[in-house]
């Protein structure tokens, strides 16, 4: 039996700076834990690679022989590692016991929420006896922003129940928020208690209030998709 995560999460949310980060710790601690690149449009990261995707197809090779796009392209590389998945496999079938695997995943989030493509990958994982968990990176700019942080959570939410997979959504690029007390609100919540309440969207109902008075002065998005807007909440805090 072995063990690992599947990094995943939007191009730039951090995934290769967590697996870096990940790896130089388990170095500290006297750890072993490995990290694959299966992501075959990646340019560079800092982690030492065991195994590297782009040895067996790139985004580059597939865009230059196929003129496919990046997008299509990536679709076409993942595809065709699904079809050679004895290269993934006797490549990692060398692990010891106390070896951990992180597999540092593409940034294209249709590979998760719509498409089975990482599911096969994972799959095939399974069948040689690795046991995984997902973690799903969450930019924490997203904090400041109500629609963003909905659609990271929603976005994690999809990907948890796509893959099937036990689920961590981590908060990434701490430091690039300027709130860091609207921060702290989500990492020091009282969960067990359940009085976590990440957006109050009360002022809806004054707007609604508002709109009746001067129709046109306020947002009708707002108004109209108030509803959803409150069912999502209940999702987020309930998930939480």
């Amino acid at each position: 039996m072995y063990y690992g995560q599947v990094v995943i999460g939007p191009a730039g949310s951090g995934k290769s700076s967590y697996c870096h980060l990940i790896q130089g710790m388990a170095k500290t601690l006297k750890r072993n834990i490995l990290v694959v690149n299966l992501d075959p449009a990646a340019e560079q990261f800092k982690y030492e690679c065991i195994l590297d995707v782009r040895d067996l197809i790139s985004v580059d090779d597939v865009m230059e022989l196929t003129k496919l796009g990046p997008n299509g392209g990536l679709v076409y590389a993942m595809e065709y590692l699904i079809e050679n998945p004895e290269w993934l496999l006797e490549e990692i079938g060398n692990l010891g016991e106390d070896d951990y695997v992180l597999f540092d995943c593409p940034g294209q989030l249709e590979l998760y929420t719509h498409m089975d493509l990482m599911r096969r990958v994972i799959d095939s994982l399974k069948r040689v006896g690795f046991n995984l968990c997902s973690v799903a990176m969450v930019d924490s700019t997203f904090l400041s922003d109500e629609p963003k942080f909905f659609s990271g959570i929603l976005m994690a939410l999809s990907i948890m129940m796509n893959l099937e997979l036990p689920h961590v959504t981590v908060l990434s690029k701490c430091d690039l928020v300027e709130d860091k007390q609207n921060l702290s609100k989500y990492l020091n919540a009282d969960y067990k208690q359940k009085k976590v309440d990440f957006y109050d969207l009360s002022h809806i109902e004054q707007l609604k209030k508002e709109e009746e008075e001067a129709p046109a002065a306020k947002s009708k998005f707002e108004l109209k998709f108030h509803n959803l807007s409150q069912k999502i909440k209940q999702i987020v805090n309930l998930q939480t």
